[in-house]
């Protein structure tokens, strides 16, 4: 079982560079769900709660196995059939009011915005885009792709240290004199200039490259 999620680049969305999609995102934990609660505006303005959670990810075949994808059309559908339902006449504009394991894209996102940050997530996981979002809150979610982060690390200076030993120290990281005499600690705080640090939910960090 694999998570296919279609891009809103074109180029992800011919047959050929579909199988590229699946094999990079194949093997993803489909035991989160991500889902939306999208609301009637018209009810909600005359006071009468009105809407549905929505899925993000539904399952689809896909040669001979059923894969997770992220359908526009399906999002749409359900969208109208939640307004179609609404006690409101002629009841046309929606708003999303919550989210579920998902990035927070206030109120009114295109559901093109939405399929980006799906994307996202799967290359890039939850907590780094849910980082790139809080630190880099003016940035299209795309430039991710470019950006140099680091994870599996509990603090800053515990990056700092390897950093150190891998690059500054390199060679002579064995000698014990040498390491006798290198402030780890003014090294971590001059390093950290040049990097944005998030905190994750499970304490560890997400750090960005800011150059």
């Amino acid at each position: 079982m694999f998570i296919c999620v279609k891009s809103v680049y074109n180029t992800f969305m011919n047959k050929k560079n579909r199988g590229n999609i699946m094999e990079m995102l194949k093997e993803k934990n489909t035991d989160i769900e991500r889902s939306i609660y999208v609301a009637c505006l018209s009810s909600y303005n005359s006071g009468i709660l009105h809407g549905k959670w929505i899925k993000l990810l539904i399952k689809k075949p896909y040669q001979d196995e059923q894969v997770w994808e992220f359908d526009r059309d399906y999002i749409q559908d359900e969208i109208n059939s939640m307004l179609k339902s609404s006690k409101m006449p002629n009841a046309e504009e929606w708003a999303i009011h919550d989210y579920n394991n998902f990035i927070n894209l206030g109120e009114y996102p295109s559901i093109d915005e939405i399929e980006k940050y799906m994307y996202a997530i799967e290359k890039h996981g939850y907590d780094v885009v849910k980082g790139f979002k809080e630190i880099y809150p003016s940035e299209d979610i795309s430039n991710l792709d470019d950006k140099t982060y680091h994870t599996d690390y509990s603090n800053f200076k515990e990056y700092a240290q390897q950093y150190a030993d891998d690059v500054v120290l390199g060679e002579y990281n064995t000698d014990s004199l040498i390491h006798s005499y290198f402030d780890y600690d003014k090294f971590a705080n001059e390093l950290q200039y040049d990097y944005s640090v998030y905190k994750t939910d499970n304490h560890d960090v997400i750090i960005f490259e800011d150059n």
